[in-house]
């Protein structure tokens, strides 16, 4: 029983999300500096976050010199960031999705915590944060993990929105952001993939007057604010 009463406290204390946070990003960043960036996709990312580095241009991602298209700014600017700070390393490289792994983990201990039980959500993480799935993702020097962040993050805010999560619907305002940040990482994909899902919520109950207690105008500047200023700049620097 005393077991169980430890389990109990320590799910019920503030100071978890600290401890969930450490465990998991030190778990996620364990050996990488001996992983050697050989893959082509990771290569990619890593070697256009160098050139923004030496280059001084973080607003036009470069490959060999010449401009890079292949996906937004927001991972490159991690990565770049990361290599500012500690070098050109395989460690740096990592960092990026290693950090958001841990912030993934969080996040998910957080939304279950206020939907359900904190031991629900202490479950929860350890089937997520152990999967191996999401063990890769938060090696690898792709854009999937921090989009994937993002990507939840909408979803669980409009979820707390939607059901009115504390007494207010302002968790819609944090899904217009998140979704614009995954655009800002992958495209708009990042828009249209949470969108879809906020609608088939939307059509299978039939509550077309939740689209009026959405924010929607607020959420549409909030979400311009947010993702549009490097694409126009991209699109005025580059057509």
């Amino acid at each position: 029983m005393k077991l169980f009463d430890d389990v109990s406290n320590f799910t019920a204390s503030p100071k978890i999300y600290g401890v969930l946070f450490l465990i998991s990003f030190f778990g996620y960043m364990f050996f990488n500096q001996a992983i050697p960036i050989t893959d082509p996709v990771e290569s990619n990312y890593a070697l256009t976050a160098k050139e923004m580095v030496l280059s001084a241009d973080w607003v036009s991602p470069r490959i060999y010199g010449n401009v890079w298209f292949d996906k937004p700014i927001f991972f490159y600017w991690l990565t770049a960031l990361s290599f500012q700070l500690f070098g050109f390393s395989e460690w740096a490289a990592r960092l990026a999705p290693a950090l958001f792994a841990a912030v993934g983990v969080v996040l998910l201990y957080w939304f279950v915590s206020k939907t359900n039980t904190r031991r629900s959500a202490l479950l929860a993480v350890v089937i997520m944060g152990t999967s191996f799935e999401y063990i890769l993702l938060a090696k690898l020097v792709i854009t999937d993990m921090v989009f994937f962040v993002f990507n939840c993050a909408a979803l669980g805010f409009f979820y707390l929105g939607y059901v009115k999560m504390d007494g207010t619907k302002r968790w819609y305002l944090a899904a217009y952001v998140s979704m614009a940040l995954a655009v800002l990482t992958k495209g708009p994909i990042g828009a249209l993939l949470p969108t879809l899902v906020m609608l088939l919520v939307i059509l299978l109950q039939r509550n077309w007057t939740e689209l009026k207690e959405m924010y929607l105008l607020t959420g549409v500047l909030l979400f311009a604010i947010v993702a549009l200023p490097w694409y126009a700049a991209m699109y005025t620097l580059h057509g």
